[in-house]
């Protein structure tokens, strides 16, 4: 399996109570196909859970063409780590749905201070139930800077391969992970792991060779109808105009226009739970505006 050594590796102990990690009332935590779906986001049609009554709904992302399953590994989370001296700490997490293994290769992480690489060697890809060990790639940053988004921007297998900007880890996904996963990830930073030096990458679009993508809808969480209304049975779209700043959180959500005024504050409270990731250009995220369309049938 590209990029993945999937050699036997002793399992530790872990719950299995979650799927892909996300809290249980989630709505992608609902099977093998939300599974893959939260780990392949950007590169998949799966911007809102087509099949589930009152769901949002997304267009297919246009980086679905960009050839994920070339490098089917995602960053599953990101988390600070405490450390002395200058520059910021944090740890990435890898899953893929052909762990557990072993990666090698090298990050692409945005902050807005600049972009940076961090090649690593043999880490730990993690998959479902996260039974397994959780070795994470640790890095450094030389400024005390927040993340924007981070990606895999290269595997090793044994030769570098280039990979598409599909499976984007940007901030609202980390905040989705079940508690007990979550506990789990933060658990293994007790060890005071040694970092790696981020490199800045002194011309980004001249490194990127993944091009850009447009804003996705990385979880769509499906909407509240208030009891009020269930017995009137309203059905229909809102479209709800998002401002993406650029670490994907929302900056604003507002009706655009609705087949139903009864919707509209389901649609909008739905929207602000969901998480996109805003457009990304020569590797770099920039703020973007994004239709999002809320069915409700």
């Amino acid at each position: 399996m590209h990029g993945v050594d999937t050699a036997p590796k002793t399992p530790v102990p872990g719950r299995e109570g979650s799927i892909c990690g996300l809290r249980s009332d989630h709505p992608m935590n609902r099977g093998i196909a939300g599974c893959l779906a939260f780990f392949l986001a950007a590169s998949l049609p799966v911007g809102g859970l087509a099949d589930t009554a009152g769901s949002p709904q997304a267009p297919p992302s246009p980086a679905a063409t960009l050839g994920a399953d070339a490098c089917p590994i995602t960053v599953l989370a990101v988390l600070p780590v405490k450390s002395v001296g200058t520059g910021t700490t944090y740890a990435a997490f890898l899953s893929s749905p052909d762990g557990p293994g072993e990666a090698s290769g090298t990050l692409w992480v945005n902050t807005p201070d600049g972009a940076f690489h961090v090649p690593f060697k043999r880490r730990d890809v993690t998959n479902r139930p996260y039974t397994e060990a959780l070795g994470p790639i640790v890095f450094r940053l030389p400024t005390a800077a927040a993340l924007e988004n981070v990606f895999l921007d290269s595997l090793d297998d044994p030769q570098p391969a280039p990979c598409a900007i599909a499976n984007t880890w940007v901030p609202g996904i980390t905040q989705n992970l079940v508690p007990d996963l979550l506990g789990r990830l933060r658990h293994t930073l007790a060890a005071d792991p040694v970092p790696i030096d981020a490199t800045p990458i002194t011309d980004p679009a001249a490194a990127c060779h993944s091009g850009g993508a447009p804003p996705a809808t990385l979880i769509a969480v499906p909407p509240s109808v208030p009891a009020i209304l269930v017995m009137q049975h309203p059905a229909g779209n809102v479209y709800v105009r998002l401002k993406l700043a650029a670490d994907s959180t929302v900056i604003s959500a507002v009706v655009d226009h609705s087949d139903s005024a009864l919707l509209e504050t389901a649609a909008i409270d739905a929207t602000k739970k969901s998480v996109f990731v805003t457009e990304t250009v020569n590797c770099r995220p920039r703020p973007s505006e994004y239709m999002y369309v809320v069915t409700f049938v």
